[in-house]
């Protein structure tokens, strides 16, 4: 199924990506891009002497931040792409509900209005008609009671004012914005202490769900179903997991302050390349564009924490006989031409990704960072 593809690629790229870059990359340039097609065995890590330049120190039974992979902890984080991409989710319908109650999501509609304020703020004070709006009372996202000086309620919260609402009932919900809700300049600002109505009817009383329908609506149609993206994000999980685990490994690590020759000049190379495709002279000044301003030191330096990561990955590789395998090379392959509708045969996609060692070097750091993360501890 193409979603297996998708989880599969994607796992590779994060692990890789924060493993060796710390910056924001495509999925393909990370997991493809980042190394030199110079080896061609199944262990790229035994072309070093490694203890020439690392001494991994302690790395099974680290304290990492590992989240737990439940259904609730699954759950809570696909709720969490829904509220950060706006994208309402739906409600389970409950039918021995009969009125809103405090704890209950709702799925519901939504219009302000109140006079003297401007049409386009509130154009920004309706749901969308399409989806509606999921809220789940007493969690106060929504406008809290109104308070006077004196600290007397003027007027209840939103939220308070929708419990025991009935389903399929309009009524009005009148609240006053805080006096400083919007910043002065913005126009939010207009509604700074100012009485609005909302007219508002319920459609649905129960609990939040993830729907075929919705996620669609979240991927733009990339995923299908439910089941297909909460077995992605259950996979963004491992992923975090297994960055976390190698971060904390990492700090552990002893290094001579040597560094392999070629490695230095692939790097230099590599992040000189990818400068001028981007259209900029100053390799600093790409490190710190390409990963999003969290690298501040130079090119120099940069080139030197991914040789670093790299002898650290490679030691434990060698040390725990991690090397990747035929059988691996050939699922990542089948992989990448079933998710982009290729027919390039295996020697077409070695060619054009750099070769089968480059291939190899990447699944050797995913077989790392998995294996750190089942050795790692929870962090309590």
């Amino acid at each position: 199924m193409k979603h297996r593809q998708f989880r599969r690629i994607l796992s590779l790229a994060c692990a890789v990506c924060l493993l060796l870059t710390l910056g924001a990359c495509s999925p393909v340039d990370s997991f493809l891009g980042l190394f030199g097609g110079r080896w061609v065995d199944d262990k790229p890590y035994e072309t070093y002497k490694l203890s020439k330049y690392v001494t991994p120190g302690d790395y099974k039974g680290v304290a990492a931040a590992l989240d737990p992979l439940t259904e609730e902890s699954i759950t809570a984080e696909a709720k969490l792409f829904f509220y950060d991409y706006g994208i309402p989710m739906d409600v389970a319908d409950d039918p021995g509900k009969t009125e809103a109650a405090e704890g209950d999501a709702v799925l519901f509609s939504f219009e302000g209005w109140a006079e003297g304020i401007p049409e386009d703020v509130l154009e920004n004070m309706k749901s969308d008609p399409d989806m509606h709006y999921t809220l789940i009372l007493g969690s106060g996202a929504f406008i809290a009671a109104y308070e006077n000086e004196e600290g007397v309620e003027e007027r209840p919260s939103f939220e308070d004012q929708m419990i025991g609402q009935p389903r399929n009932q309009k009524f009005d919900v009148d609240v006053i914005f805080p006096d400083n809700y919007g910043a002065p300049g913005e126009p939010e600002a207009e509604l700074n202490g100012k009485p609005v109505t909302f007219k508002c009817e319920i459609f649905k009383i129960g609990e939040e769900i993830v729907t075929d329908e919705r996620v669609q609506m979240l991927t733009g149609g990339q995923l299908e179903t439910a089941e297909e993206f909460l077995e992605f994000v259950e996979n963004r999980l491992v992923s975090m997991n297994q960055q976390n685990a190698f971060i904390a490994a990492y700090e552990n690590a002893e290094f001579t302050g040597k560094f392999p020759s070629r490695e230095k000049k692939y790097w230099d190379e590599q992040l000189q390349q990818d400068a001028l495709r981007q259209g900029i002279s100053d390799v600093d000044e790409y490190v710190y564009m390409s990963t999003q301003g969290q690298y501040t030191g130079t090119a120099e330096d940069y080139r030197d924490d991914q040789i670093r990561r790299e002898m650290f990955a490679y030691a434990i590789a060698f040390s725990e006989d991690l090397n990747a395998t035929d059988e691996q090379v050939q699922e990542l392959l089948d992989e990448i031409r079933t998710m982009y509708g290729l027919t390039d045969t295996d020697g077409e996609l070695f060619s054009e990704y750099g070769g089968k060692g480059r291939i190899l070097r990447s699944l050797v750091l995913e077989n790392v960072a998995q294996f750190l993360a089942e050795n790692a501890a929870p962090m309590r």
